[in-house]
Protein backbone atom coordinates (compact mmCIF):
# COMPACT_ATOMS: atom_id res chain seq x y z
CA UNK A 1 0.00 0.00 0.00
CA UNK A 2 1.36 3.53 -0.84
CA UNK A 3 -0.38 6.99 -0.48
CA UNK A 4 -1.20 8.50 -4.24
CA UNK A 5 -2.69 11.81 -2.64
CA UNK A 6 -4.11 14.01 -0.16
CA UNK A 7 -7.71 13.85 -0.45
CA UNK A 8 -8.53 16.37 2.08
CA UNK A 9 -7.27 17.78 5.37
CA UNK A 10 -9.09 18.83 8.39
CA UNK A 11 -6.91 21.60 10.47
CA UNK A 12 -7.88 22.25 14.07
CA UNK A 13 -5.43 24.82 14.83
CA UNK A 14 -1.61 26.01 13.93
CA UNK A 15 -0.70 21.60 14.47
CA UNK A 16 -3.61 19.72 15.22
CA UNK A 17 -4.65 18.58 11.62
CA UNK A 18 -6.34 15.14 10.26
CA UNK A 19 -4.98 14.09 6.68
CA UNK A 20 -7.45 11.99 5.40
CA UNK A 21 -5.36 10.20 2.22
CA UNK A 22 -6.37 8.00 -0.83
CA UNK A 23 -4.04 5.34 -1.25
CA UNK A 24 -3.10 2.31 -4.19
CA UNK A 25 -1.65 -0.56 -4.32
CA UNK A 26 -3.97 -2.77 -2.09
CA UNK A 27 -3.75 -5.74 -1.41
CA UNK A 28 -5.72 -8.21 -3.46
CA UNK A 29 -7.87 -9.85 -0.37
CA UNK A 30 -8.95 -6.36 0.54
CA UNK A 31 -10.16 -5.54 -3.22
CA UNK A 32 -12.40 -8.52 -2.80
CA UNK A 33 -13.64 -7.11 0.86
CA UNK A 34 -14.53 -3.65 -1.19
CA UNK A 35 -16.12 -5.43 -3.84
CA UNK A 36 -18.24 -7.49 -1.82
CA UNK A 37 -19.68 -4.07 0.19
CA UNK A 38 -19.97 -2.14 -3.47
CA UNK A 39 -20.71 -4.49 -6.23
CA UNK A 40 -20.68 -2.89 -9.17
CA UNK A 41 -20.14 0.56 -7.75
CA UNK A 42 -16.61 -0.69 -6.58
CA UNK A 43 -14.23 1.80 -7.51
CA UNK A 44 -10.11 1.46 -6.21
CA UNK A 45 -9.73 5.33 -5.79
CA UNK A 46 -11.70 4.97 -3.20
CA UNK A 47 -9.10 3.37 -0.56
CA UNK A 48 -7.83 5.21 2.56
CA UNK A 49 -6.25 5.95 5.28
CA UNK A 50 -5.85 8.79 7.73
CA UNK A 51 -3.07 10.55 9.75
CA UNK A 52 -3.24 12.42 12.49
CA UNK A 53 -0.80 15.15 13.77
CA UNK A 54 -1.05 16.64 17.21
CA UNK A 55 1.36 18.71 17.74
CA UNK A 56 4.97 17.35 17.26
CA UNK A 57 3.26 13.36 17.18
CA UNK A 58 2.26 12.09 14.11
CA UNK A 59 0.46 8.32 13.56
CA UNK A 60 -1.79 6.08 11.34
CA UNK A 61 -5.50 6.55 12.82
CA UNK A 62 -6.95 3.27 14.39
CA UNK A 63 -10.88 2.45 13.81
CA UNK A 64 -10.87 -0.62 15.87
CA UNK A 65 -7.48 -2.70 16.37
CA UNK A 66 -5.93 -3.99 13.31
CA UNK A 67 -8.67 -1.58 10.70
CA UNK A 68 -5.99 1.54 9.84
CA UNK A 69 -7.41 1.25 6.25
CA UNK A 70 -10.85 2.23 4.54
CA UNK A 71 -13.05 2.04 1.73
CA UNK A 72 -15.50 4.55 0.93
CA UNK A 73 -18.41 3.11 -0.62
CA UNK A 74 -21.11 4.49 -3.44
CA UNK A 75 -23.22 6.14 -0.75
CA UNK A 76 -20.15 7.76 0.64
CA UNK A 77 -19.74 5.19 3.91
CA UNK A 78 -16.66 4.72 5.04
CA UNK A 79 -15.99 1.04 6.28
CA UNK A 80 -12.95 0.21 8.14
CA UNK A 81 -11.10 -2.60 6.78
CA UNK A 82 -8.70 -5.56 8.58
CA UNK A 83 -5.46 -4.44 7.56
CA UNK A 84 -2.37 -3.21 9.40
CA UNK A 85 -0.35 -0.37 8.06
CA UNK A 86 3.42 -1.13 8.24
CA UNK A 87 5.97 0.73 10.04
CA UNK A 88 7.23 1.47 6.61
CA UNK A 89 3.90 2.34 5.34
CA UNK A 90 3.15 4.37 8.26
CA UNK A 91 6.46 6.16 7.82
CA UNK A 92 5.84 7.33 4.47
CA UNK A 93 2.37 8.41 4.81
CA UNK A 94 3.63 10.68 7.36
CA UNK A 95 6.61 11.85 5.58
CA UNK A 96 4.22 12.31 2.74
CA UNK A 97 2.14 14.92 5.10
CA UNK A 98 4.52 16.84 6.22
CA UNK A 99 6.06 17.44 2.59
CA UNK A 100 3.02 18.42 2.14
CA UNK A 101 2.49 21.19 4.88
CA UNK A 102 6.09 22.42 4.14
CA UNK A 103 5.42 22.82 0.12
CA UNK A 104 1.92 24.48 1.01
CA UNK A 105 3.32 26.79 3.57
CA UNK A 106 5.85 28.40 1.04
CA UNK A 107 3.20 29.40 -1.63
CA UNK A 108 1.09 32.26 -1.53
CA UNK A 109 -2.98 32.21 -0.65
CA UNK A 110 -5.27 34.84 -1.68
CA UNK A 111 -8.45 35.26 0.30
CA UNK A 112 -12.21 36.08 -0.18
CA UNK A 113 -12.71 37.63 2.84
CA UNK A 114 -16.69 38.60 3.76
CA UNK A 115 -17.01 40.59 6.36
CA UNK A 116 -20.57 41.04 7.65
CA UNK A 117 -20.36 43.46 9.89
CA UNK A 118 -19.50 46.06 7.60
CA UNK A 119 -21.21 44.42 3.96
CA UNK A 120 -18.01 44.13 2.25
CA UNK A 121 -15.80 41.87 0.72
CA UNK A 122 -11.63 42.29 -0.13
CA UNK A 123 -8.56 40.04 -1.68
CA UNK A 124 -5.90 39.84 0.12
CA UNK A 125 -2.81 37.95 -0.22
CA UNK A 126 -1.66 35.82 2.33
CA UNK A 127 0.74 33.30 3.96
CA UNK A 128 -1.73 32.34 7.16
CA UNK A 129 -5.69 32.96 8.16
CA UNK A 130 -4.33 35.80 11.16
CA UNK A 131 -2.43 38.05 8.27
CA UNK A 132 -4.92 37.80 5.94
CA UNK A 133 -7.88 38.42 8.37
CA UNK A 134 -5.70 41.38 9.65
CA UNK A 135 -4.75 42.78 6.29
CA UNK A 136 -8.39 42.36 5.30
CA UNK A 137 -9.75 44.60 8.31
CA UNK A 138 -7.10 47.26 7.95
CA UNK A 139 -8.15 47.36 4.10
CA UNK A 140 -11.63 47.69 4.96
CA UNK A 141 -11.80 50.03 7.90
CA UNK A 142 -9.84 52.92 5.47
CA UNK A 143 -12.30 52.38 2.67
CA UNK A 144 -15.02 54.39 1.52
CA UNK A 145 -18.41 53.25 0.53
CA UNK A 146 -17.50 53.30 -3.85
CA UNK A 147 -14.58 51.62 -2.94
CA UNK A 148 -16.23 48.63 -1.44
CA UNK A 149 -18.60 47.83 -3.57
CA UNK A 150 -15.93 47.87 -6.60
CA UNK A 151 -13.33 45.59 -4.34
CA UNK A 152 -16.70 43.06 -3.84
CA UNK A 153 -17.47 42.85 -8.06
CA UNK A 154 -13.75 42.33 -8.11
CA UNK A 155 -13.14 39.69 -5.84
CA UNK A 156 -16.64 37.94 -7.12
CA UNK A 157 -14.73 37.99 -10.44
CA UNK A 158 -11.38 36.90 -9.57
CA UNK A 159 -13.00 34.16 -7.65
CA UNK A 160 -16.06 33.10 -8.99
CA UNK A 161 -17.67 32.59 -5.80
CA UNK A 162 -20.59 33.75 -3.89
CA UNK A 163 -19.83 36.53 -1.56
CA UNK A 164 -20.67 34.88 1.33
CA UNK A 165 -17.60 32.46 1.23
CA UNK A 166 -14.20 32.47 2.45
CA UNK A 167 -12.40 30.89 -0.29
CA UNK A 168 -8.29 30.00 0.07
CA UNK A 169 -6.72 29.03 -3.66
CA UNK A 170 -3.14 28.35 -4.34
CA UNK A 171 -1.48 30.60 -6.92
Amino acid sequence: MKVRCIEHMDEFGQNERTFWLEVEDIPSEIIEQAKAIDGENFSMSCFGICVIQTGNDWFVCVDEPRKELFYIDNDGDKHWLQYEVSAEEEHDAIEYCMNSLEESSEKKKYDVWFMPECSACVVVEANSYEEAREKAEEILCNMESEELMRRIADAIDFMGVRIDEIVEIEE
